[in-house]
């Protein structure tokens, strides 16, 4: 039985392909094809519509993954080091999102010790 995108699948697919466009203006995508690269993703990973937003959001964000990760169908191929193209990804949001999060941490710290410096949180 063949499976076909969802309406959701659809919609992912359609902000992708106007970043990839815009990214690469003389290549065509195939909106269909990228609506079943996201029903492929999210039934590999377990990932929502809204996660592949978020991750279209850090990659259109992030100077190295922009002009490399811009394809739904890109993401699941394999990479050089031998993972999928998503996982590598994805590993780099959560180093960012870490990196973040320590920062954040830290900056507590200096405020409750009374820098003189005043954070907003």
């Amino acid at each position: 039985m063949l499976v076909k995108p969802t309406e959701d699948d659809f919609m992912v697919a359609k902000k992708w392909q106007t970043y990839a466009e815009k990214i690469y203006p003389y290549i065509k995508f195939d909106l269909e094809k990228q609506a079943n690269a996201a029903r492929l993703l999210r039934k590999k990973l377990n990932l929502t519509p809204a996660n592949l937003l978020e991750l279209l959001e850090f990659v259109s964000g992030d100077d190295f993954w922009m002009d490399k990760a811009c394809s739904l169908i890109s993401l699941n191929k394999i990479s050089n080091n031998g993972l999928p193209k998503i996982q590598n990804v994805l590993n780099s949001m959560h180093q960012r999102f870490n990196k973040f999060k320590k920062m954040v941490i830290a900056a507590k710290q200096i405020d409750k010790q009374g820098s003189g410096d005043q954070f907003p949180w």
